[in-house]
C-alpha cells in the first residue's frame, strides 16, 4: 500500500513539473507510472539473474512458486526492484528538467 502511495506522489511531483513546463500533466503522469512500472519488471529480471540461486527445471509451476519464494524472504532483491523503478521516475524528471520553463510575459519585451 505504501508503493501505491509512493508512485501516485512521484507521479504528482512530475505532473507538477511538466506543468510548470508547459506540457499537459497528466500525460506526462501516465509517461511517469509506465517508466516505473517498465523499470520495475527490468529490475525484477535483473535481481533474478543476479541473486537467485535456485535452479531452472521445466516444470513452470515449481519454478513460480520457488521465484515467489525467493522474493518473500530475500528483502535485498524487493529493495532492489523498487530502487530500479525509482530509476523510471528519475529518467522521467531528467527529461523534464531538460525543456524550458515557461516565462511570462508582460508586455513590455521584459521577462
Amino acid at each position: 500500500m505504501l508503493l501505491i502511495l509512493l508512485i501516485l506522489l512521484l507521479a504528482y511531483n512530475n505532473g507538477v513539473k511538466a506543468g510548470r513546463k508547459g506540457k499537459n500533466p497528466i500525460a506526462w503522469g501516465v509517461i511517469t507510472l509506465a517508466a516505473f512500472f517498465c523499470f520495475t519488471i527490468v529490475g525484477e529480471f535483473i535481481a533474478i539473474l543476479l541473486f537467485y540461486k535456485g535452479s531452472i527445471t521445466t516444470n513452470t509451476t515449481q519454478n513460480v512458486r520457488e521465484i515467489m519464494d525467493f522474493f518473500t524472504h530475500n528483502t535485498y532483491a524487493v529493495i532492489f526492484i523498487v530502487l530500479s523503478g525509482m530509476g523510471g521516475y528519475l529518467l522521467i524528471r531528467y527529461l523534464l528538467d531538460r525543456k524550458p520553463d515557461i516565462t511570462q510575459d508582460n508586455g513590455n519585451g521584459i521577462l
